[in-house]
């Protein structure tokens, strides 16, 4: 089956061949030269083909309305043998457009738009971050023409639809400014667009980030589905992060049909060992033997009662609680393996600084936090966003080459592996690592849920 992106190649072949028989030799049609039909019959020879030509390019174009009308026309209209197996070649391609959700349709045209209106911050504080974009647009989109609009200076944001629309772009990309972008999209934007920011609309021209809980709790899935949840133990922060994650996961859980009140979930209260000793049953066995000591009123020799029936404990905490998690589980003798989600991402200094501090640690980190690791690179908070910003752009990048692709699917790059969804929400997947006294070592969930009782 014929690929919609060979099909513009081949449609682009087709327009300069033509143009060139046009020009060489002097009239408006390959089709006069055969001297055996009539005037009529040539006339007719010609608008078939120029309708033809036209159906081409707005199948190119991604002009769906015009299109279909055209496809219409021409099938009111004799087929020539020598079109043939062009005209067979869109009807096909029909078939394919008709059979596509709508969420697939109106983006496929960002994979030949030759006009790219790039919103970014040029004049800001998020300058720095821009240019980083702008250079990787730049290497990447190298045959297109890009334009690249300083969002500073327009506070106004309909005044910046009316300037993009100018441009009659064939894709746009931003605004970078969360505020901004929800704005700029509730314009109806009617062409193919991809947005920095995670927003709650999403529509068949548009790609918008999806959620970090969402791609923890996505990522965290095929484990979920093949672990107990009576063996899993939850132990979160008051961030707005986890509290999202946990709001997937229960979502998670209810399709199997597992209500939320068989997840063992404990926040952080009193801190670290205060809320892993409630999670561990310690808390109860120490009300018990307090209890139990005023009552037969003597010292007792006592040792504390820890659940055994938990293997996995997932936490969704900062680096500082994260840390601790190891030496209070082999404290209360539970070697149960940790996986971490960092509630807040650690400035990369401070965390390779900790390095000879994690205890058999398993750590789950996005992708472009992931990559500074595997290249050494020690960078401040600042060059940590930058290559926050770089790995966007690489998603977008990414993109923007694989428009054509059915969704779901996904799709590795050099250094990432970028995931689209059914409803056109995208993302690197995150990347998981062993962390154990200045070892750092990637590794795959299928480690901790083959053998999910400790290594």
């Amino acid at each position: 089956m014929t690929g919609l992106k060979g099909l513009f190649l081949a449609l682009k072949r087709s327009v300069f061949i033509t143009l060139v028989l046009v020009i060489i030799s002097g009239i408006s049609s390959a089709s006069f030269a055969d001297n055996q039909l009539s005037a009529q019959q040539r006339i007719a020879l010609l608008d078939f083909e120029i309708l033809l030509l036209r159906t081409e390019i707005a199948l190119r174009n991604g002009e769906r309305g015009v299109f279909l009308v055209n496809m219409y026309q021409l099938s009111q209209k004799p087929v020539p043998e020598k079109f043939r197996s062009r005209y067979e070649g869109l009807i096909h391609q029909q078939r394919l457009l008709n059979n596509l959700p709508e969420v697939e349709l109106g983006f496929r045209a960002a994979a030949v738009a030759r006009d790219i209106v790039v919103l970014l911050p040029m004049s800001s504080g998020l300058a720095q971050a821009s240019n980083a974009i702008v250079d990787e647009f730049n290497q990447a989109f190298a045959n297109r023409r890009l334009h690249i609009v300083d969002t500073d200076l327009y506070h106004d944001v309909s005044e910046l639809v009316r300037l993009v629309e100018l441009f009659s772009p064939g894709l746009i990309i931003g605004p970078l400014e969360r505020q901004k972008a929800e704005a700029f999209y509730q314009h109806n934007i009617q062409v193919p667009s991809i947005s920095f920011s995670s927003l709650d609309s999403f529509g068949p021209y548009l790609r918008t980030p999806a959620s970090n809980s969402a791609v923890y709790s996505q990522a965290l899935k095929p484990m979920l589905s093949k672990l107990d949840v009576n063996t899993l133990i939850w132990l979160t922060d008051k961030s707005g992060f986890a509290n999202n994650l946990m709001t997937e996961v229960e979502t998670l859980y209810l399709h199997q049909g597992v209500s939320s009140q068989q997840i063992a979930h404990f926040n952080l209260e009193g801190g670290a060992d205060t809320t892993l000793g409630l999670a561990l049953g310690a808390g109860q066995s120490n009300v018990r033997y307090n209890w139990l000591q005023r009552t037969l009123g003597r010292n007792l020799h006592f040792e504390a009662y820890v659940r055994r029936d938990k293997h996995l404990l997932i936490g969704v905490l900062s680096q500082q609680q994260a840390l601790q998690i190891k030496p209070l589980l082999n404290f209360y003798g539970r070697d149960i393996t940790f996986l971490w989600i960092p509630s807040e991402l650690p400035d990369i200094n401070a965390f390779l600084s900790s390095q000879s501090s994690w205890q058999k640690t398993y750590a789950w980190f996005p992708a472009h936090f992931s990559q500074q690791l595997r290249s050494g690179l020690k960078n401040n908070s600042d060059g940590l966003e930058v290559g926050l910003f770089h790995a966007l752009a690489e998603s977008v990048v990414s993109l923007v080459n694989n428009a054509d692709h059915s969704i779901p699917f996904q799709v590795s790059t050099d250094r990432y592996t970028l995931v689209v969804d059914e409803s056109g929400k995208y993302h690197f997947l995150p990347t998981l690592f062993f962390l154990n006294q200045d070892r750092l070592r990637r590794t795959i969930l299928d480690e901790i849920y083959q053998d999910p009782i400790g290594l």
